[in-house]
């Protein structure tokens, strides 16, 4: 054999031993500036096949639906980037609790820890509903829906069968925006309302608010918010 072909050969396995290090060394260790651009270590596609595992497992996610959406092309623009979107399941900043699940141990709970250099990690939706919480208010309030929604069909009280739990209680809240069932959403919507195109969040899932209502709902508890925090600070 010649000398060239052997040093071709050589070339390639450094370059693979480099790049298979470089995916050790972000996965062991994300606080690394080299690994803000996850392209080569975690790429969309990657994150897909995760969100897909995820919700095949547990379709009524509040991630899921929302990923439903971005998919049929209801709902655009950044909140249907493949890492917000594994963020909505996995990140437990919301206070979503599917952060031990496979897809998200297998590959985002190594990247996004604390001090992570991982362009992407931590960017769910702000303010999303968490899927126990949504899944409860939409099973209560289908309890007194008639006639009721499709997304009622088999849906249970712990969220089992309950399809697209966001779009439904949407639906609910357009025919009637009882305070019981439809305060999270209507707190959720407020931190949107910035942006009312059809396929914003807003124009998705907001459709029972107007733009007005929704920024003096979010003017009432940014004022309640910050009363709490001056009643606490003065013990």
């Amino acid at each position: 054999m010649s000398i060239a072909p052997v040093r071709h050969v050589l070339v390639f396995f450094i370059v693979a031993a480099l790049y298979k290090e470089a995916q050790a060394t972000c996965f062991d260790d994300p606080t690394a500036d080299a690994c803000k651009d996850s392209s080569s270590f975690y790429n969309d596609t990657a994150i897909n096949t995760d969100m897909q595992s995820l919700c095949t497992a547990m379709s009524y996610m509040t991630g899921c639906n929302i990923m439903n959406d971005c998919n049929s092309k209801k709902l655009t623009g950044v909140y249907c980037q493949p890492w917000s979107l594994i963020s909505d399941v996995c990140d437990t900043s919301t206070g979503e609790t599917m952060s031990m699940m496979k897809g998200c141990q297998a590959n985002y709970n190594l990247l996004c820890k604390t001090g992570t250099k991982v362009t992407g990690c931590g960017t769910p939706v702000p303010g999303m509903i968490p899927t126990k919480t949504l899944t409860q208010r939409v099973y209560d309030y289908c309890q007194i829906q008639d006639p009721k929604p499709s997304g009622c069909n088999g849906c249970a009280a712990n969220g089992m069968g309950c399809v697209n739990p966001l779009t439904t209680l949407s639906e609910m809240c357009k025919k009637d925006a009882k305070e019981q069932y439809c305060n999270e959403l209507t707190k959720f919507c407020a931190l949107h309302a910035k942006d009312t195109s059809s396929t914003s969040v807003f124009g998705v899932y907001c459709n029972f608010a107007t733009r007005a209502s929704m920024s003096y709902v979010l003017t009432v508890v940014m004022v309640f918010a910050g009363s709490w925090h001056a009643s606490q600070l003065s013990w």
